[in-house]
């Protein structure tokens, strides 16, 4: 009987062993991302309608944003998964692609074309790799500034997770003449 329970003991330490996940961080990890937050004032003037420009020639600011993983005492966290994902359900354009994630794929600082294109409206969720010797991953994100919206950026490793916002406001000139006014 006695062996029984031992190597029933056994058997269920196996099992929650076995389900323990190999991803999970330890505890005190920190991931950031860096900006926290960006956001660009565009004005208008007043006769003109607010668009939401999306073709070939659109406004836009490429944003570099780093992900950083490290523990408790500050050492990267390298070769971890991070998931990374933008959101603007705030945008008061539906359906535009307003943030969009892309993959410096050859490490020149710049977005050279749509293969590196990893997250946008089509498809939202991308998964990349901390490096092994920094613990960061660089992706840039792409801010479309032809129209007003609220978002975020969200990103994930194991149990932590952290967020950017990114704003884009429009304001409209103020006239500054006075037409139509009586100066006598």
């Amino acid at each position: 009987m006695k062996t029984t329970k031992w190597i029933s003991l056994l058997l269920s330490l196996g099992v929650l062993a076995s389900c323990q996940s190999s991803d999970q961080l330890p505890t005190g990890a920190s991931l950031q991302l860096n900006p926290t937050s960006r956001s660009y004032t565009i004005t208008v003037p007043a006769d003109s309608e607010v668009f939401c420009y999306t073709g070939p020639e659109m406004l836009y600011e490429d944003v570099p944003l780093l992900i950083s993983l490290t523990n408790e005492s500050g050492a990267p966290l390298g070769g971890v998964e991070v998931t990374v994902y933008s959101d603007y359900a705030g945008n008061t354009f539906s359906g535009a692609d307003v943030l969009q994630l892309y993959e410096d794929k050859n490490d020149n600082g710049v977005i050279d074309d749509e293969s590196e294109l990893v997250s946008g409206i089509e498809d939202g969720v991308y998964v990349t790799k901390t490096s092994h010797s920094s613990g960061t991953a660089l992706l840039l994100l792409r801010m479309n500034l032809t129209c007003p919206y609220k978002g975020e950026v969200f990103a994930f490793a194991g149990q932590y997770s952290t967020s950017m916002s990114a704003n884009v406001i429009y304001e409209t000139e103020q006239s500054t003449g006075t037409e139509g006014e009586d100066t006598e």
